[in-house]
């Protein structure tokens, strides 16, 4: 297990090494896109919490050279096509969410831990993320933003329960 975060920590410093360069070079060969420099950050396949804050801790040092992260994503992913109103379950996940990520009341610290403990703490969240690989794009981008206090900037319920929703850290 150690090995592992040996290893996950190891592949983070490279990642930040690799974006580093890339900040420095024009990648996108069409159109005015090659204006700026842009990388993809991929999801590891285990989907553990933990280490997608790593990454998106990892990221932070960007921020202070100008550098715009971005997650994409949905802050739910469980779809419904009846013609019943949003299940209660959807309102719920949305208020502890809002909670976690724009309520004053949490340091970061605080709010890194309620990140970690989202699979047994979020109400619904089972029902909320089947998996996580939706939401761990939000949670990313939390971490690179040092864990600060988000800003609502966009929220929608589409087709009953995808919740569609935009911060900013």
């Amino acid at each position: 297990m150690q090995q592992n975060k040996v290893f996950f920590k190891l592949l983070c410093l490279c990642l930040t090494f690799l974006l580093k360069i890339l900040l420095t070079v024009t990648y996108l060969p069409s159109r005015a896109y090659n204006l700026f420099p842009v990388a993809q950050v991929s999801l590891l396949s285990s989907l553990h919490v933990s280490d997608h804050l790593t990454m998106g801790e990892a990221l932070a040092p960007l921020r202070s050279r100008g550098v715009l992260i971005v997650g994409s994503g949905f802050a739910t992913h469980a779809s419904s096509s009846s013609n019943e109103p949003p299940p209660k379950w959807v309102p719920e996940f949305r208020n502890w969410l809002h909670d976690v990520i724009t309520s004053d009341k949490y340091t970061t610290t605080e709010r890194k831990r309620k990140f970690l403990a989202c699979k047994t703490e979020a109400p619904y969240i089972k029902r909320a993320h089947p998996s996580l690989e939706h939401f761990l794009p939000l949670l990313m981008c939390s971490a690179a933003g040092g864990y600060k206090k988000g800003r609502l900037l966009y929220s929608e319920v589409a087709m009953k329960t995808l919740l569609n929703e935009h911060y900013i850290f």
